[in-house]
């Protein structure tokens, strides 16, 4: 017998409301630190209203038709897309 119990929930779950499979990415923009290279690795620059940021592909896959996929890695505290 166990006294605690622990329930993962995901922070973003994408629905595919389609009757056919489909690949999804989220990407997760956060600011560029002052003096680093926007636009490293899988990162792509870009921005509005002068700032830096960073857009991250920070999860990707497939989906089945009326499927759903649970995103873990997204950071809801950043804007995702």
């Amino acid at each position: 017998m166990s006294d605690w119990r622990i329930r993962l929930q995901p922070p973003l779950v994408l629905r595919n409301s389609l009757p056919v499979g489909a690949q999804y990415v989220v990407w997760e923009r956060r600011h560029a630190p002052s003096g680093s290279s926007a636009g490293m690795g899988s990162s792509v620059s870009g921005g509005s209203g002068g700032q830096s940021s960073l857009l991250r592909a920070c999860s990707w896959g497939r989906m089945d038709a009326w499927g759903t996929a649970d995103v873990y890695t997204v950071d809801m505290r950043h804007k995702v897309g």
